[in-house]
């Protein structure tokens, strides 16, 4: 990383939909509260550290905060929920938070995100406590990675400040008005070009959640990493994957061979160029979370391609294909209801999905090529994923 790196991009990297889900499970809240408190809290806290950090005894406390986490927190949170002292965890994030910002701040930043998600302010707070070590520990990633001093931890959060004002949701900056948790972090950014002004910051941190995909190694699936929004913040969902990568050799290579799957609504997308697609998925997705009923779909599809991304990274050969085949069920018969709950959407509703669905069509079925391509793999799996397409080649279809 480098001191323009997006932090909260890269938590929430991190932070994948089996991760919420654990965390959910573990504080006691469903997925989407769980999920919209997040987006609250991931700013919130880089924004109080980095409000602490502006003075140097703060920039020094924080500094031996970061020095003491223990090695591994954040690549490690896996591994510590499914741990048996689940209770110590929370506590010792909460205890965390509470020397750096103090008791009272720390209350009140409970309070505030139980009031923007919701629910009581004691599952915000236990909430709270489960993501201060992540928080914590990417910072500790970066000072030991980067060899950061005092005065650099200093500096790394302060570049952050452009990234937290944009990440804080508005609900979430109105309540925490008055406050005085994060100082000028917490003031309104500057305005934003007319192409994202329709959509929540929260479309802000998916992009910035694509971005640090790209930087990161690719995997057999990396094409749908980022299709899976972890935060959903009235149903904010970012569709594009390895299509925002610039054009070039290896992305030809990665195109089949064979005559396009059809099924896609030509008039969707022929002939639009790249980031004129980013522009025009962007805006579907504001149209589709405006019509009734629209954000849950919008959920329900990123978590049936989560799990096919999930499935196929581990297709290597005929005997982890035969176990991906129940994930890849599921994944179909969950298509399947939102194919049936897509029927339910007002026409402009069925456009904005299908606007959003034809844009990563093209890539999916590539990759999805060079799954069955593997030796002995296409034999099992070519019905489940028939299927998948179909389901999908008829989400990517416009209303007549």
């Amino acid at each position: 990383m480098n001191m323009a790196t997006n932090l909260i991009s890269h938590i929430m990297q991190f932070l994948t939909p089996d991760t919420m889900s654990r965390i959910g499970t573990l504080v006691g809240l469903d997925g989407n509260v769980t999920e919209q408190a997040t987006s609250a809290i991931v700013p919130a806290l880089l924004g109080g550290f980095a409000k602490i950090a502006t003075t140097p005894d703060g920039a020094r406390k924080l500094y031996d905060t970061v020095a003491r986490q223990p090695t591994g927190t954040f690549d490690n949170l896996t591994q510590m929920l499914a741990g048996s002292d689940r209770k110590t965890l929370v506590e010792n994030g909460l205890n965390t938070v509470s020397s750096l910002l103090g008791g009272s701040a720390t209350q009140t930043l409970a309070g505030a995100v139980s009031k923007f998600a919701g629910t009581n302010q004691s599952a915000a707070s236990s909430l709270m406590g489960v993501l201060a070590p992540v928080v914590t520990g990417a910072l500790a990633k970066e000072t030991v990675a980067r060899g950061l001093d005092v005065s650099g931890l200093a500096q790394l959060l302060k570049s952050q400040s452009s990234h937290i004002q944009a990440a804080l949701p508005p609900g979430f900056t109105d309540i925490l008005k008055g406050a005085g948790l994060l100082g000028d972090i917490a003031a309104p950014p500057p305005p934003r070009a007319a192409a994202t002004t329709a959509t929540s910051p929260t479309v802000d941190i998916q992009a910035q959640r694509a971005a640090a995909a790209q930087q990161a190694p690719s995997s057999s699936a990396n094409w749908l990493w980022v299709i899976p929004a972890i935060l959903i913040a009235g149903g904010a969902w970012w569709w594009f994957g390895e299509r925002n990568q610039p054009a070039g050799p290896q992305v030809a290579q990665q195109q089949p061979t064979t005559e396009p799957h059809q099924g896609v609504d030509p008039g969707m997308t022929a002939g639009i160029p790249g980031g004129d697609l980013k522009t025009r998925a962007t805006q579907a997705l504001a149209a589709l979370n405006a019509v009734p009923g629209g954000s849950d779909i919008a959920k329900q599809t990123a978590t049936a391609l989560d799990t096919v991304k999930t499935s196929l990274s581990q297709v290597s050969d005929a005997a982890s294909a035969q176990t991906a085949v129940p994930k890849l069920q599921e994944a179909d018969a969950e298509l399947g209801k939102v194919n049936g709950l897509a029927a339910q959407l007002p026409a402009t509703g069925r456009t904005a999905l299908a606007t959003l669905i034809s844009a990563n069509l093209p890539t999916i079925n590539a990759e999805l090529d060079k799954v069955l391509a593997l030796p002995g793999v296409e034999p099992i799996l070519k019905q489940p994923v028939d299927t998948l397409r179909s389901n999908l080649e008829t989400l990517s279809k416009a209303p007549a």
